[in-house]
């Protein structure tokens, strides 16, 4: 069996809002790094150690969240309430990773940061695995 054909049109809508994700995700896996180390003075191995623990995070939550999103029931359908709702908490975990108060003492800095990429990874899945489940 031949599948059929999508028409340009289809695939731009579905996959614009994948390039906007994408778009997030890039700039904090290529920059933030030396971000965090040259304007945020952290050491590179209390990043990578944020890092470990939001990716640690984001493995239990994806599967919980595709779960979810597969047995959610709404009058908009069970994946368009999570692709909306996500937005908000995606783009304020990326603010707060950039938009850091200069104020925060080296504890409270790495807190910051620690939630920041936690409420980001929860956000991004939130959003990308509704979104990839839609297209199926």
């Amino acid at each position: 069996m031949i599948a059929p054909i999508l028409p340009a049109r289809t695939l731009a809508v579905y996959g614009g809002p994948a390039f906007a994700a994408a778009y997030l995700l890039f700039f904090l896996q290529f920059y933030f790094l030396k971000f965090a180390t040259d304007e945020l003075l952290l050491a590179p191995a209390i990043v990578s150690t944020l890092f470990f623990a939001a990716k640690l995070w984001d493995g239990v939550s994806g599967p919980l969240i595709g779960s979810w999103s597969d047995r959610s029931r709404s009058r908009f359908g069970r994946r368009r309430p999570f692709l909306i709702g996500s937005i908000p908490m995606l783009v304020f975990g990326f603010v707060m990773l950039w938009l850091v108060p200069d104020s925060l003492t080296d504890t409270l800095l790495v807190v910051w940061i620690g939630i920041a990429l936690f409420v980001f990874f929860t956000g991004f899945d939130l959003y990308t695995l509704p979104h990839m489940a839609l297209g199926a």
